[in-house]
């Protein structure tokens, strides 16, 4: 009966722990807090927001597909035939502070392919770039006023891509922002 017990107890913890209640039932037991476990998220700090992307994923820019997964990292196949910018987003709202802008690809980063900030200068529409790198050089500007900015991926024609990947971030302050961050968990 005691080896009954013990297979059904240890049963029971191990059904806990696959349904993730394995902090439950331990706490229950008194064996004390669990604590420390995380999961990757997105950064909410990072202003660039896949809900805003202008286009639908899988969309062709000279050449070019640019697809993307719910958290906003894209992947680009294809060569440029042109010059392009995609848009990321158009109704970004700054403020006045430093922002930081970064992309996550893989090395050696490109150096033609880049991202920009650009705003609105006038009310005929025209519009100056406020700031603007390649992936290879993050980058920080001083915005010196509340406004709003449209983000792109800039594209040089020639360039070309297989199964390359960049997640864009930017972020306010002069410190590197980070695509995903842990988060812990609570129980």
């Amino acid at each position: 009966m005691k080896r009954f017990l013990t297979a059904l107890l240890c049963g029971l913890l191990i059904a806990a722990a696959a349904l993730g209640g394995l902090a439950l039932v331990l706490d229950h037991f008194g064996v004390g807090d669990v604590t420390g476990i995380t999961k990757k998220v997105r950064n909410p700090d990072n202003l660039i927001d896949v809900s805003a992307y202008t286009f639908k994923s899988g969309a062709v820019f000279e050449g070019v597909t640019v697809t993307y997964d719910e958290d906003g990292v894209m992947t680009l196949n294809g060569q440029a035939t042109a010059d392009v910018d995609v848009c990321l987003g158009l109704f970004y709202v700054i403020e006045d502070a430093y922002y930081t802008v970064s992309v996550y690809c893989p090395e050696p980063a490109r150096t033609t392919t880049g991202t920009k900030v650009v705003y609105t200068s006038d009310n005929w529409g025209t519009q100056k770039d406020l700031a603007a790198g390649s992936f290879a050089d993050d980058y920080t500007f001083n915005n010196t006023k509340l406004q709003y900015v449209k983000f792109y991926l800039t594209i040089k024609a020639g360039d070309a891509f297989e199964n390359y990947t960049a997640a864009p971030v930017m972020v306010e302050g002069k410190a590197i922002g980070q695509f995903y961050i842990n988060e812990t968990i609570q129980f």
